[in-house]
């Protein structure tokens, strides 16, 4: 099975204002960023790892100067539970 092509930051950003979810190569596989839209048209860029809920995405250095972003397409988190 072939690598999903990736990118640098500056196209990982053009994909995220679009609503994808992103990962880097480096990154465990289950941890993505997308970005979280708000009532008031603002978004801000989450981390979701594996089901758990998003947190506020802090970009270091080596984010920002990577070049193996890639869509991710594993399963969606933060799933609702059922209710009772």
């Amino acid at each position: 099975m072939q690598s999903p092509p990736s990118f640098d930051f500056s196209e990982a950003l053009v994909r995220l204002k679009r609503g994808e979810r992103l990962a880097r190569r480096a990154w465990r596989d289950d941890r993505h960023i997308d970005v979280l839209r708000q009532v008031n048209g603002r978004g801000s860029i989450v981390e979701r790892r594996g089901y758990w809920h998003g947190t506020p995405w802090q970009a270091y250095d080596d984010d920002l100067l990577a070049e193996d972003w890639f869509v991710y397409d594993g399963p969606l988190s933060n799933p609702r539970p059922a209710s009772r």
